[in-house]
């Protein structure tokens, strides 16, 4: 925290301070079957006040991330095994600020703005890994993620001409997609990885579908 104070009458306070926490479970329902619970969740943020006899304004910016994991891993043989997962994360960045006006009439006049900013979303994935032989790796699965998109939310209120304006613009979508690969072990030296991903994206009531081929 940074604080400077130019006179009696002025002062100004700055500070930046984040946090950051990781979590991890496992567990062994028997041999074949095992549960993975994971999470992150972080913020960081900062701000810088001021304020002298006529006002006072408190300005802030902050941004966080929240995701969490669970994983279902089953061996079907020595041969295939799956992970389902269901998957959460959301982003958020903001801003505010607040400006007070005082009066010796004590009809103090405020103004505020808050604008917010954010991607939220829902997955579930279901992958499937199969060793057909030390030469090829064959990986396929799909795939469901329900995005929610808000690009900006705004709220701005003036005390003095009774304002209070609030705009919100969410967008919320689904991609979904089946995909197949195969890592080709050729020789010591040389490895191949061909693959092909379907894709299908809705939003706003319109489909869009893609072939998206791979080759490495």
């Amino acid at each position: 925290m940074l604080i400077s104070q130019r006179n009696k009458d002025y002062k100004e306070v700055a500070g930046y301070f984040f946090h950051d926490y990781t979590v991890k479970l496992n567990y062994e329902i028997d041999a074949k079957n095992k549960l993975y619970l994971s999470g992150y969740f972080g913020k960081d943020k900062f701000y810088a006040n001021f304020n002298d006899k006529t006002n006072a304004s408190k300005n802030g910016i902050n941004w966080g991330n929240t995701t969490g994991t669970l994983r279902w891993n089953h061996v079907y043989n020595q041969k295939l095994f799956s992970n389902t997962s269901l998957i959460f994360s959301h982003f958020n960045f903001g801003v505010t600020s607040k400006e007070t006006y005082f009066d010796t009439k004590n009809t103090d006049r405020i103004f505020e703005l808050n604008y917010d900013s954010g991607v939220r979303d829902f997955s579930l994935k279901y992958d499937f890994d199969y060793f057909a032989n030390n030469k090829h790796t064959i990986k396929f699965g799909l795939q469901s993620t329900q995005h929610r998109f808000n690009p900006s939310a705004v709220v701005v209120s003036n005390s003095q001409t009774n304002l209070f304006e609030k705009k919100e613009n969410v967008i919320n979508s689904l991609e979904t997609a089946i995909y197949a690969e195969d890592q080709w072990q050729q020789s010591a030296k040389v490895k191949m990885n061909i693959g092909l991903r379907a894709a299908n994206y809705l939003v706003n009531k319109k489909m869009y579908f893609n072939i998206e081929p791979r080759f490495g």
